[in-house]
């Protein structure tokens, strides 16, 4: 019984093997016209409490089928916004994203979506619960600060720019009237205590917070037809003190032949709250012209070959650091045209300085260079690195 038991069971395996053989599949022709369903899948963001997942299917060949999707890890329900970019979760329960019209908002829990028309930015300060969305306006821009619901709103008009503190707390936006523009400062626990810091007909750029939020610091230009004039400032919220660095003012600062540059090296305030960094580029010189020919002068001297010596220029334009301590009111240079290569330590009392020619001509392509390390405090400096490898990656200092 058992021997037939096994026969009629390999009978029916083969009957099946058969079967399978006789139903193959034919593939589908590879056309051009299929190239354009490849796609990838990138895994984007999840939300603080695990239940949500987004991620976008990017294609190469075809474009607007690019989508944004948003997953229920639990339910693994599915929402699916074409064109959906820069997503985010704000908190547990609203997920927002951008599209070709503006911002949109979606309450996770009730499923319901809200369209802000022509929203280019957005900010939100869990501390509070406020929504901040700059919205493009056709004369004007506005600032909206909401609860993500809307059930609370407050409109500021005429706003160019806004940023808000590493502490989701103080907001600080751009305004302009008539030609006239204003920095504003104010406290998201109370937005009735909105602050002056500038007004002028020059603009406001390139904000930088201290890293607790405690002061920032920012570049005030004005431009005419001739000379374009930056000037730094730099404001303590604890005290309420509004430092100015004025380049023309400022004692030791060689303005005849170095200008702020909003460029380069971005403003950075250090930990202590004691120095301003930023950056500065020498005054171009007036140059012979010599017509369409594009004549190159090459020195066979020179540590560099010319293409060489045009593509650094090209990528740091003569840049060097600088700090500016707001409460003694003095400057100083870090780097210069014989130690152009900069880094700051992570506490910002120390700078870590190096020239790539120094060794040149040879034939790695990143040669070595010697390190030194300059006391920010006192100036000095010192041999830290003899005949080090210069490739940024291998060397860099401790956060």
């Amino acid at each position: 019984m058992r021997v037939k038991n096994i026969f009629i069971l390999i009978s029916i395996l083969q009957l099946t093997v058969y079967a399978t053989s006789a139903q193959v599949i034919k593939k589908k022709q590879l056309t051009v016209k299929d190239y354009g369903l490849w796609h990838y899948i990138y895994p984007n963001k999840l939300s603080s409490n695990g239940q949500w997942v987004s991620y976008s299917s990017k294609y190469s060949n075809q474009i607007g089928r690019d989508t944004l999707f948003l997953k229920n890890t639990k339910t693994f329900k599915v929402l699916s916004f074409p064109g959906g970019k820069q997503e985010d979760f704000i908190n547990d329960d609203w997920f927002l994203y951008y599209s070709d019209k503006g911002l949109n908002l979606i309450d996770l829990k009730k499923n319901q979506q809200e369209e802000v028309v022509n929203g280019i930015k957005h900010e939100y300060a869990p501390t509070t619960g406020k929504l901040l969305i700059l919205v493009k306006g056709e004369k004007e821009n506005v600032l909206v600060i909401r609860n993500p619901n809307g059930s609370s709103s407050e409109q500021i008009s005429g706003v160019l720019e806004f940023t808000v503190d590493p502490t989701k707390q103080v907001v600080l936006y751009t305004s302009v009237s008539n030609g006239n523009y204003t920095l504003n400062i104010f406290d998201l626990k109370d937005q009735a205590k909105k602050i002056v810091l500038c007004n002028g007909p020059g603009t406001f750029r390139d904000f930088a917070w201290h890293i607790n939020g405690k002061a920032v610091a920012f570049i005030y230009r004005t431009a005419n037809k001739n000379t374009v004039k930056n000037n730094i400032y730099y404001y303590t919220i604890t005290d309420n003190k509004l430092h100015l660095f004025d380049a023309e003012q400022q004692i030791g600062f060689p303005k005849d032949s170095l200008f702020i540059s909003d460029t380069g090296y971005k403003l950075k305030i250090s930990d202590d709250m004691k120095r301003v960094f930023f950056s500065v580029q020498a005054k171009p010189k007036s140059t012979l012209l010599v017509g369409a020919s594009q004549v190159q002068l090459w020195n066979g001297n020179a540590k560099w070959v010319y293409p060489m010596e045009e593509m650094e220029k090209i990528g740091y334009g003569g840049t060097h650091l600088a700090l500016w301590r707001p409460l003694e009111a003095t400057f100083m240079m870090v780097s210069n045209d014989s130690l152009p290569k900069f880094m700051l330590t992570g506490d910002q009392r120390y700078a870590i300085l190096s020239n790539p020619k120094q060794y040149e001509p040879q034939y790695a392509y990143e040669g070595d260079r010697d390190f030194y390390l300059v006391d920010l405090s006192s100036g000095k400096s010192s041999l830290f690195l003899k005949k080090q490898f210069g490739n940024s990656g291998y060397t860099i200092p401790s956060p």
